[in-house]
């Protein structure tokens, strides 16, 4: 039968081993989360980053939208509007053009709805 010094020490070594392997899982448990802490970080600085881009493209194509809106709105010739005289003898294809155009206003949207939220 061992003595109880020796069995004293077999202990001490067995929650020694106990304890060395603790630690390892610990270190394995904090690489993992310290690697999908990272991981996660880095998504959403991507996520951040395609943010602020699109934010930029939205404030930028509103811009473009007024601008366009603001040099489209006041200015039109009287052979563009709607209901303009359709027997005018223009040069080769120009009335073709002009007849489709009250075709094409009518079937453009504003410039506004552009840069309108859609629903």
């Amino acid at each position: 039968m061992l003595e109880f010094s020796e069995w004293f020490a077999e202990w001490v070594a067995v929650l020694r081993d106990i304890a060395n392997v603790a630690v390892a899982v610990a270190a394995v448990v904090a690489l993992f989360y310290a690697y999908k802490g990272l991981t996660d970080w880095r998504e959403e600085l991507k996520a951040t980053t395609r943010l602020e881009i699109a934010r930029r493209i939205v404030s930028r194509a509103r811009r473009f939208g007024k601008e366009m809106e603001a040099t489209r709105t006041p200015f039109t010739f009287a052979r563009e509007s709607v209901d303009r005289e359709k027997n005018i003898i223009l040069p080769s294809n120009q009335n073709r053009i002009l007849d489709s155009l009250p075709d094409i206003i009518r079937q453009t949207p504003p410039v506004a709805a552009f840069g309108a939220p859609r629903g």
